[in-house]
């Protein structure tokens, strides 16, 4: 995924307590114990009372 001319991978999906609108995502920066990136926060069709929650790492650049 490229956010603002940056690449990042899918680390992995949770779910979160709280209800998410179907109209779409919304995204929030993380910075945590996976490393730099965003969390996706999406609608889960299975249940009102939780939520998806993907992580989006930078991906990491060598440079030798």
């Amino acid at each position: 995924m490229n956010i603002n001319g940056k690449e990042y991978k899918y680390h992995h999906s949770a779910t979160h307590r709280g209800y998410h609108s179907v109209k779409g995502s919304t995204f929030e920066k993380y910075e945590g114990r996976f490393g730099k990136g965003y969390i996706e926060h999406s609608n889960d069709p299975r249940s009102t009372n939780y939520h998806t929650v993907t992580y989006w790492i930078e991906r990491e650049v060598n440079t030798k």
